[in-house]
């Protein structure tokens, strides 16, 4: 419901550029590696991404090694990177 017009028309006009992008990338496979590739890896990369980096943030929270809460109040982009600043060596993240 928040969504825009612009937000629409800016996926609907990605759609083909993608769509091409993949068939290019996907020419000569089988259509069990397209779905590896296009659905499966990435959904297992996110599951993975969400898992690290979301205990990670709920470790913290719990055991006080950042506020990650007060950060949330200066918006959701700060979170990660308060995050990062905690844990230990931030300058290799």
């Amino acid at each position: 419901a928040d969504w825009t017009i612009f937000y629409w028309a800016w996926w609907i006009s990605w759609a083909p550029f993608v769509g091409s992008f993949i068939a290019r990338i996907s020419r000569g496979r089988s259509v069990r590696e397209f779905v590896i590739g296009v659905v499966l890896a990435p959904t297992l990369l996110g599951f993975f991404w969400f898992s690290v980096f979301g205990g990670t943030a709920i470790w913290m929270q719990i055991f006080g090694q950042a506020d990650l809460v007060q950060a949330l109040g200066n918006g959701y982009e700060t979170v990660l990177f308060t995050m990062f600043d905690s844990m230990p060596l931030p300058l290799l993240l």
